[in-house]
């Protein structure tokens, strides 16, 4: 008779003996040094840079747009970190 005991992962009864259990992926943690909205402007800066010196065209459009893009997402965040008594609709 094979007693139930709970196991402490997951099921690995169909496993054979000498199959070793998977290691725990570590995730990669990254310290960052530079706060989220000095990046942000960082990359608007250099995608207007890079738009300037293209002519006018796709590539252009797409570097000036995500620069916009990324000016939106500034925005939205010091206004949603902002007190509400302080909000602007």
């Amino acid at each position: 008779m094979v007693e139930n005991r709970p196991t402490a992962g997951p099921d690995r009864s169909g496993l054979s003996e000498d199959v070793p259990p998977r290691p725990v992926k570590k995730r990669r943690r990254v310290k960052q040094t530079v706060g989220l909205e000095e990046r942000l402007a960082g990359q608007a800066r250099d995608d207007r840079e890079r738009a300037r010196s293209l002519p006018p065209g796709k590539e252009r459009n797409d570097l000036l747009r995500h620069a916009s893009r990324i000016d939106d997402a500034t925005r939205m965040t010091k206004w949603l970190t902002t007190p509400s008594s302080k909000r602007k609709a």
